[in-house]
């Protein structure tokens, strides 16, 4: 625990988390690993998981040295290793990585919520914290309704999966250059290579699903007490990403 928060404080005192994170609700051991700068390509890409990250990263690197990962453990030690983390950027540079391009994609809440439920939770290999937090064996199903008690109650920012995705960019959001959405993945991905002055083809890594989705977002089997939760835990991201919240398309 104190080698931990050892890390934090020195992160803390880094040149790029002090220009772009000086408030912070999710580790910045966290943000280190989901931040991924190019110098060769002059970005800065803030990997929100589940909101087409495994897609856009991958073709990022397939372009730039003409390799293609074939499998998610490539693709993970790819995130882990490839680009600079923000650690790494020194007083000097950061005047340079400040010109660069910073952009992110992110996701209709509910829709990765979900995605982010069935795939991490449901799936049982990011259960643990629920099951940890509830005192019980870690092996335990974890329902939904029992995954959002655990949110409300101070796990929200505990795992980039389903922390809200404005925690994951910039304090000051306008220092995004660029911010795609999954629902227009196709013609996003042409706007931010035009942005980046590239000719880059988008190569879609699916382990999840990322295809084409409506902005308004699908909420299969969701009952209202639900989706009112899940609006309340996710407000930010509904505002600050200009998606309509449960309650307003229930009005129309």
């Amino acid at each position: 625990m104190l080698m931990f928060k050892l890390k934090g404080l020195y992160l803390r005192s880094r040149p790029f988390f002090n220009e772009y994170f000086k408030r912070s609700r999710v580790s910045l051991l966290i943000l280190d690993q989901k931040i991924s700068i190019s110098q060769d390509a002059s970005f800065v890409y803030y990997r929100i998981p589940k909101a087409a990250n495994s897609t856009i990263f991958s073709s990022l690197y397939e372009n730039m040295p003409g390799r293609t990962p074939t499998d998610m453990d490539e693709l993970s030690q790819l995130k882990e290793s490839y680009y600079i983390r923000p650690r790494q950027v020194g007083k000097k540079q950061l005047a340079t990585v400040k010109a660069f391009t910073h952009f992110t994609f992110v996701r209709h809440p509910i829709k990765r919520f979900l995605s982010c439920y069935r795939d991490k939770i449901a799936g049982g290999e990011k259960s643990h914290y629920v099951n940890k937090w509830m005192k019980r064996d870690v092996a335990h199903d974890v329902t939904m309704s029992e995954f959002i008690d655990y949110l409300e109650q101070g796990g929200l920012y505990a795992n980039a999966h389903w922390a809200p995705q404005v925690a994951l960019v910039p304090n000051d959001i306008s220092k995004l250059d660029f911010i795609g959405k999954v629902e227009n993945i196709e013609e996003d991905w042409c706007r931010l290579c035009n942005e980046l002055g590239i000719d880059w083809p988008l190569t879609h890594f699916a382990p999840h699903s990322t295809s084409q989705e409506t902005s308004r977002g699908e909420t299969p089997g969701l009952d209202s007490p639900t989706l009112s939760r899940l609006e309340a835990l996710y407000r930010q991201d509904f505002e600050c990403f200009d998606y309509s919240p449960p309650s307003e398309q229930s009005a129309e």
